[in-house]
């Protein structure tokens, strides 16, 4: 055999490259080298071999610590001559031995110091030999370098090698799949070349039961591998759907998340599951159950007979749950499966075990009386079961059984009950000192601390003279409010119970996250737990807040969360985002006209907006009232409960839709929504709040026609003239750096006669002028906007002018530093971001100067990507951003020594 070497114009014989790629020991032992050349070359001389094992560190370093197995772009020996040896060689049988004996020869030389194992079972010799091979001459120079090719190394060379040796080609499957021993970071890089398509494709079809038995001896890590491997082509996925489908009732999370990813809604799913319904695993029985749910009747249905009889046998609770379910989703009549008797006889069993101790603050008799939907009572252990239920269920957002169990209760049951669990959840995890604690802390700690104070300031005034202004009444308050900001416990292992929460009135749950997340932000888990309870709620308010949060909100992951959940709203409903978005928008209870009619016991009232959209109730006469009268005394009790509710369920709602829908068409406007002329007819002009919102916006067609909703069904332009729109029109918020100036001019002057506050600014803010296609150095197009850059002020006073127009600060990635202020716009995918000079954390009011403004790309995990070219942004959006960077700019002044005036320059 011989191998030209790159560069070289001649080829070069094995034995030659043999003895040159071990030259090296040469210079611990003279003629060293040589004699293990020979060994690899023909088996000569085997004594060599124990001579090798005693060279220690010398040994290792001289061969570049063979054993290695993470290695990092530039650390390996990718020009050395083991590299070409290894790119080039041919499997025959005289090379496959000659392999063999250079892994002994490794393993020898190194005696173990660098051995890395990945977990197969293998013989060490042949660790030596694949991690020098494939990963130290096989990791690439640089980082977006390709590796070395390595062709001839497949799993038949392996299976080729472990024969010679006497050893069973089994072996070869663990070895190629298995990382239980290695960081994960590693998995993906480690002897890539023998998961290449090709050789392995065969060997995996050819014993299908082969591998199957493999991958239940592996490590979770080796299991992963394999399902990702499989899911890389269809041909296997297909081939292998039984063993894919095992993988995903794993349980373990991390296998069964990979090969989730790979279940197809395949009938050929179907029999694996089925027979897995009576695994001796509680977890692997319910993931089971979940995955024949998710097939659906159409695929799943030759399970039906499988659930029935794993259901007759489950002890289970949560098994029985998931089972229940899907045995709902492949169209089975279940009804008779939650009669009333049946649910109490398997409340009163579940309930004479052990309480769950997760639960005992939880006042199971504190519980609210329920009626069924017939309007009979439910009795109360019924209940109580599904409260310590869903707790071990764990799932906040709830599940399809839960979802048939409240709809079993009649409406105020479910509003009832969801809003006592909500409520008591909260409480809970919220619990914290009493008033008479606090004070008793403070009246213990209070004295010392305050002569601290007076004592550090006068002996180190220039760090303490602020501590020792403070009075001993603000150093009291100082140490109650510390006691009171203690969490004395938390609920978020019981998160569960807040399945139940779905039923409850969506403007009352919203009130209460809300405030929640305003107080206690930092509880992250516990939030994402409440956005998933408000995402189970078909109740319009709640899915708008869903939606709001995952527009804007302070932490990016519990964004991710709330898109997350958007996803999930809308695929539950079959629509898009937008269109959730357009659906769900509350009516406060108003009709098409805008009007409430209250019926107040004997009397009716109705409630309509004024033009500032404020509540306005009126009485049977049509004159205005302040307030629901007291009722009389001959009135339904009832009746005036529920008009009360109404009433307060209006005003809320109309508040939050003003808000988040301000902010909804906003974003619209600055990303270029368009709607469909009917959509925007039926969501938008006719909604009762939106539409009123509407009148207050310029609209434009996509053939350039302008128009305002006059509210009486007509549209209107600029000279008050009637406009008519051709049926398969789109229609979208009209903007400044959309129209002639004139045009704007127009617009703005047309409200002003009107007497009509625009619901915010579509005629002020223009485009940069800047040419956006010119080429700059290097010939790119240009990605950012530094007309502002040098305008100096403090950091606070930027602070306020950035949070003033809803930017937030961007963290670096140790979050001690940051440089930049962002506003995020995920209707159209983009971030922006203005650069100023910087602040770290904790803040100081350094000074400041504002520099760049520039748009990223955000990741469909709401992360900020790569940087955009300006011409690659909504022409709105950039006229806004560039608006809010001469909004921010315009609270300071420029100074041409600002470098020299900042403490850092990023």
């Amino acid at each position: 055999m011989t191998i030209t070497l790159p560069g070289a114009t001649a080829a070069i014989d094995t034995a030659t490259l043999i003895h040159a790629s071990l030259r090296g020991l040469d210079a611990l032992v003279p003629s060293l080298g040589a004699r293990a050349a020979a060994f690899v070359i023909d088996g000569a001389g085997a004594g060599v071999l124990e001579e090798l094992s005693k060279l220690g560190v010398g040994g290792r370093d001289a061969l570049g610590a063979p054993g290695r197995v993470r290695v990092w772009p530039g650390e390996g020996l990718t020009d050395g001559l083991r590299n070409t040896l290894y790119r080039d060689v041919a499997p025959s049988a005289t090379n496959i031995a000659m392999l063999v004996r250079l892994g002994k020869v490794l393993a020898a030389a190194d005696g173990g110091m660098s051995l890395e194992k990945t977990g197969a079972p293998m013989p060490d010799w042949l660790h030596y030999l694949l991690n020098d091979a494939l990963c130290v001459t096989c990791i690439p120079s640089h980082y977006r370098a390709e590796p070395p090719p390595r062709t001839a190394w497949t799993v038949d060379l392996l299976a080729a090698i472990l024969r010679h040796e006497g050893l069973p080609d089994t072996m070869a499957l663990p070895i190629v799949f298995e990382r239980g021993a290695l960081r994960e970071f590693y998995h993906g890089q480690t002897y890539r070349p023998l998961l290449a398509p090709g050789a392995l494709d065969a060997w995996l079809l050819a014993a299908p039961d082969r591998v199957a038995a493999c991958a239940r001896e592996m490590s979770n890590s080796g299991k992963v591998m394999l399902a990702t491997r499989l899911g890389a082509d269809s041909a296997l996925a297909e081939a292998f759907a039984p063993l894919l489908a095992e993988l995903a009732c794993s349980d373990t999370i991390s296998v069964r998340t990979a090969a989730a990813a790979l279940v197809t809604a395949s009938a050929a799913f179907a029999p694996t599951l089925a027979g897995l319904l009576a695994s001796n695993k509680l977890e692997v029985r319910i993931e089971a159950a979940n995955w024949l749910a998710w097939l659906g009747a159409e695929r799943g249905r030759t399970a039906i007979p499988a659930l029935h009889a794993a259901l007759a046998k489950e002890t289970r609770e949560t098994a029985s749950a998931a089972m229940l379910t899907a045995l709902e989703r492949l169209g089975e009549d279940i009804a008779p499966l939650l009669a009333p008797e049946r649910l109490l006889a398997q409340a009163k069993k579940a309930l004479k075990g052990k309480p769950p101790a997760g639960l005992a603050w939880f006042d199971m008799a504190q519980l609210p009386a329920c009626r069924w939907e017939d309007g009979s009572p439910v009795p109360p252990e019924i209940i109580q079961w599904w409260v310590a239920l869903a707790y071990k269920l764990k799932e906040p957002g709830g599940n399809p059984l839960f979802d048939r169990y409240l709809g079993l209760l009649d409406r105020a049951s479910r509003a009832a009950l969801g809003s006592h669990v909500l409520r008591q959840f909260i409480a809970q995890d919220t619990r914290g000192a009493s008033h008479d604690e606090a004070v008793a802390y403070a009246n213990g700690k209070a004295p010392q601390l305050y002569a601290d104070y007076q004592e550090l300031a006068q002996r180190e005034p220039v760090w303490f003279a602020e501590k020792g202004k403070l009075t001993y009444e603000e150093v009291f308050e100082q140490c109650k409010r510390e006691k009171l900001d203690i969490y004395l416990g938390t609920a978020i292992n019981e998160k569960g119970i807040l399945a139940l929460a779905s039923g409850m009135a969506g403007h009352e749950m919203v009130t209460a996250i809300r405030q929640y997340m305003r107080d206690h932000y930092p509880r992250r888990a516990q939030v994402e737990a409440l956005l998933e309870a408000a995402a189970a709620s078909d109740d319009p308010a709640a899915i708008q807040f869903v939606l709001a949060t995952a527009r804007r909100y302070r932490t990016r992951s519990v964004k991710e969360k709330a898109r997350m959940l958007v996803d999930r709203i809308a695929a539950r409903n079959g629509w898009s985002a937008d269109e959730l978005a357009d659906r769900t928008v509350p009516t406060g209870g108003l009709d098409e006209s805008g009007t409430l009619q209250l019926h107040y016991g004997s009397r009716e009232f109705t409630v309509t907006l004024d033009a500032a959209m404020k509540i306005v109730l009126r009485n049977a006469e049509g004159k205005t009232v302040a307030a629901l009268p007291e009722p009389r005394k001959d009135d339904d009790a009832e009746a005036i409960a529920e008009a009360k509710q109404q009433l307060t369920q209006c005003k809320k709602e109309v508040r939050q839709v003003i808000e988040q829908q301000t902010a909804r068409l906003y974003e619209a406007m600055c990303a270029g929504r368009a709607w469909p002329l009917a959509d925007w007819r039926e969501y938008v002009e006719r909604h009762p709040l939106v539409g009123r919102l509407a009148q207050r916006l310029a609209w434009m067609t996509d053939g350039g026609l302008c128009f305002r909703p006059a509210g009486d069904g007509t549209l209107v332009d600029t000279n008050d003239d009637d406009v008519a729109l051709d049926e398969g029109a789109t229609v979208r918020l009209a903007h400044a750096a959309l129209l002639p100036a004139e045009q704007a001019a127009a617009w703005l002057k047309h409200f002003k006669d009107y007497k009509l506050a625009p619901l915010f600014a579509q005629m002020t803010r223009t485009l940069p002028a800047l040419d956006l296609q010119r080429k700059g150095e290097g010939n790119s197009a240009p990605l950012e906007i530094a007309d502002r850059q040098g305008w100096l002020s403090d950091a606070f006073t930027l602070r306020g002018a950035f949070t003033k127009l809803g930017y937030q600060r961007t963290a670096d990635f140790e979050g001690h530093f940051f440089t930049t202020y962002h506003k995020e716009f995920p209707a159209a995918g983009i971030r922006v971001a203005i650069e100023f000079t910087g602040n770290a954390l904790p803040e100081e009011n350094v000074p400041a100067a504002v520099k760049t403004l520039a748009f990223q790309a955000i990741t469909p995990r709401g992360q900020a990507d790569s940087q955009l070219p300006l011409a690659q942004v909504p022409p709105v959006l950039l006229a806004e951003a560039y608006g809010d960077y001469h909004a921010v700019a315009a609270s300071s002044r420029f100074d041409e020594h600002w470098q020299k005036k900042v403490p850092w320059q990023s």
